[in-house]
């Protein structure tokens, strides 16, 4: 399995995000609008992309890209405006954590199903956090 970076620059425009790996270099299309702070999670051979920040509004859209078309699709948006949160797959579902609200870091964590298409509350950290990195680990 291939290890990936995605780049995601800041600018005037909506961000064109770049991917990266060893063999090679694919530029994708812009996502809606411009995002800083995001964070990205890949499921079921698409990638989304959770939150973030347009200067000082933290946004809670999700927005998910289908290799297969080309093109990014809006998503339903997490119940909490998040940016800098951590973001996981685990068990078919993309798990968020944490992240700021612009005032403070948050203790909330929510799911989002892709395949029901909705997003479910999970129960609140122990302490707040916010740009903390995840990755979901089966043992």
């Amino acid at each position: 399995m291939p290890l990936f970076l995605l780049a995601m620059p800041l600018g005037s425009r909506p961000n064109p995000m770049v991917i990266f790996s060893a063999q090679s270099r694919v530029r994708l299309s812009p996502l809606s609008g411009q995002r800083a702070g995001a964070s990205a999670a890949a499921c079921g051979g698409r990638l989304y992309v959770c939150g973030g920040a347009f200067g000082a509004q933290m946004l809670n859209s999700v927005e998910r890209f289908d290799p297969k078309v080309g093109t990014w699709e809006t998503l339903p948006p997490m119940s909490a405006r998040r940016a800098y949160v951590a973001a996981a797959t685990i068990a078919g579902t993309i798990h968020v954590f944490g992240g700021s609200d612009g005032g403070q870091c948050l203790l909330s964590s929510e799911r989002f199903d892709p395949v029901a298409n909705t997003w479910s509350q999970l129960p609140d950290m122990t302490e707040r956090r916010s740009g903390a990195a995840s990755v979901a680990l089966m043992i």
